[in-house]
């Protein structure tokens, strides 16, 4: 396949986005005043009769706030005749804490204004790929997520299908997946990396997920695996620890590494299971199919029951299944 845009074009601008990713964290917006007003953080919850009603950023809007609900009484507000002391509505902020904060939030205004302009250009490298042989008429399937719209930190456009079509298979599709980590690993990798590397174990080795034993007279004496700097091994790493509250097969596979070997042991053993998985789908350009772990799943289900069993027997009980 002829790749019209470099792909280090791409990871860099992944690069910078991520960066600035970290530099504005997930605080949310702060809406700040002029000095002679009092800060309130946007659509704050009202403090002074816990009516769970939000308020905007201004203190007009909550002066009208507190005196609509002192006034009007409402099932929403049963302490509406409560009145608030004067300085819950009114604040003792002083003018340095009100320059901080304009600070603050010009700042974060800013890196988020930085991360649309990476969003931009990620968006047109992404469309100056071809599109795989079979894909041009053929969407990914619904992604299975719970939330309608991109979240704080996915890119604000149309990626999960762009990757679809340039990469042939659909990642997210894979627990612990998302939007983000399919951009990291498709500018780390690109779409022919399975091809430099004959098997599955050169990928993982590649990677730095599998032991590095050191063996001096016949003995091992540590099998820790090797120090890589590696973007995408470490984007690996991130998507195992999203499994830890999974309720599928992986979740539970790394919630029983995780209470047998420890959370650092864990996380590098799935990510060594989600590299081999990737490397898969890359080489055949199969989609993911979850029934192929499906054997292994009733055999966990299995040894749970069992292990239930053991237990309830030992305590003299009997375990009883619903009719």
């Amino acid at each position: 396949m002829e790749i019209k845009i470099p792909i280090f074009t791409l990871c860099f601008f992944m690069s910078v986005r991520c960066a600035l990713d970290s530099m504005a964290g997930d605080e949310s917006e702060s809406g700040v005043c002029s000095p002679e007003q009092t800060w309130v953080a946007p659509r704050e919850r009202c403090r002074a009769t816990r009516c769970g009603t939000r308020v905007r950023n201004n203190t007009e809007t909550k002066s009208k706030h507190h005196e609509a609900i002192h006034t009007a009484p409402t099932p929403a507000c049963p302490a509406a005749k409560i009145t608030a002391p004067a300085p819950a509505q009114t604040g003792g902020w002083r003018p340095e804490h009100l320059f901080t904060l304009r600070q603050t939030r010009a700042l974060w205004q800013q890196h988020q204004a930085l991360i649309a302009d990476c969003d931009v250009e990620i968006a047109a490298l992404l469309k100056g790929f071809d599109t795989r042989a079979g894909l041009a008429l053929t969407p990914p399937a619904p992604a299975k997520t719970t939330h309608k719209k991109a979240r704080r930190n996915e890119p604000q456009f149309a990626a999960r299908e762009e990757c679809h079509r340039v990469l042939g298979v659909d990642l997210t599709a894979v627990p612990g997946f998302q939007t983000p980590t399919v951009l990291v690993l498709m500018a780390e990798l690109g779409p022919e990396f399975a091809a430099k590397f004959p098997t599955a174990r050169h990928f993982w080795n590649w990677l730095g997920l599998c032991p590095d034993n050191r063996i001096t007279g016949g003995k091992i004496m540590s099998s820790s695996t090797r120090d890589v700097k590696s973007r995408a091994a470490t984007a690996l790493r991130l998507a195992a620890q999203a499994l830890n509250r999974a309720q599928n097969h992986f979740g539970d596979l790394y919630r029983r590494w995780k209470a047998r070997l420890g959370t650092p042991k864990a996380i590098t053993a799935m990510a060594h299971k989600l590299a081999r998985i990737l490397w898969h789908l890359f080489k055949y350009r199969q989609p993911f199919d979850p029934e192929v772990f499906k054997k292994e799943e009733e055999k966990m289900q299995r040894k749970k029951l069992a292990r239930l069993h053991n237990s309830a027997a030992a305590l003299g009980l009997k375990l009883v299944p619903n009719q």
